[in-house]
């Protein structure tokens, strides 16, 4: 789950100054998982507390109409930790 959340909040956030956020239903949506909300929406309480993606600080916000929203932003140029979170690189064969 951190892995998948890692990759999308790079595509999406990128190293935009202000960073981006999501509805946590959409967010749910575009998981593909099959975990009903409120547990997907625990699980992701637990990883905003901990902030174990290098570079990013992410956040749980209300927004005015009672919406709750993650949202990030990069927090540095440092991408030391970057690498324990690449998805493994395959090996080809060739004939």
């Amino acid at each position: 789950f951190e892995r998948w959340l890692y990759r999308l909040v790079r595509k999406h956030g990128g190293r935009q100054t202000w960073g981006w956020s999501f509805d946590l239903k959409h967010l749910h949506l575009k998981s593909g998982s099959l975990s009903p909300l409120k547990h997907f929406v625990y699980d992701l309480r637990g990883i905003v507390q901990r902030q174990p993606l290098p570079g990013y600080r992410l956040a749980l916000v209300t927004d005015p109409d009672g919406r709750v929203r993650l949202t990030f932003q990069p927090t540095s140029t440092d991408l030391s930790g970057i690498a324990a979170f690449r998805a493994p690189r395959r090996r080809t064969i060739r004939l």
